[in-house]
C-alpha cells in the first residue's frame, strides 16, 4: 500500500518536471502509475487498528500525514495546471518543494514503517 501511493505521487511529480517544449524532438516517457484505491487505504488502516503495535500505528500515522501533505501539493499542481492550460509546464519553484522535501520526508517515513514492520515480524 505504501508503496504504492509513493509510486503514484512520484509520477506525477517526474511527470509535472517534464517540459515538451525542451523535448519537442525526443520520445517523451510518460509514467503512469495507478491510483491507490481508497478502499486499500482503509482496509490498511482497519488492519494497522486492530492488529498493529503501538509502534507500528505510530509509524503509520507519521507516515500517513507525510503523505497526506505530499498528496496536497500534487493535488494543488494538478489544479493549478488545470487553470494555466499547462502551457509552460510547472514552474521549478512550485516542484522543488516536492522533490527536495516532500518525496524524501516520505521516502524516510516509509522506511522507518518498513523497518518496525520487518522488526517486529523478525526480518531484522
Amino acid at each position: 500500500m505504501a508503496e504504492s501511493e509513493a509510486q503514484w505521487l512520484d509520477e506525477h511529480v517526474y511527470n509535472f518536471i517534464l517540459d515538451p517544449g525542451d523535448m519537442w524532438d525526443q520520445e517523451l516517457f510518460h509514467w503512469d502509475a495507478p491510483k491507490p484505491a481508497v478502499a486499500d487505504r482503509a482496509t490498511a488502516a482497519a488492519l494497522i487498528a486492530a492488529f498493529a503495535s503501538p509502534t507500528i500505528a505510530t509509524r503509520h500515522a507519521a507516515w500517513r500525514k507525510t503523505v497526506d501533505e505530499y498528496a496536497e501539493a500534487v493535488q494543488n499542481t494538478m489544479v493549478w495546471l488545470s487553470l494555466d492550460g499547462g502551457r509552460g509546464g510547472v514552474p521549478e519553484n512550485q516542484v522543488k518543494p516536492m522533490t527536495d522535501v516532500l518525496q524524501h520526508a516520505e521516502r524516510a517515513a516509509r522506511r522507518r514503517l518498513a523497518e518496525a514492520v520487518a522488526a517486529e515480524l523478525g526480518h531484522r
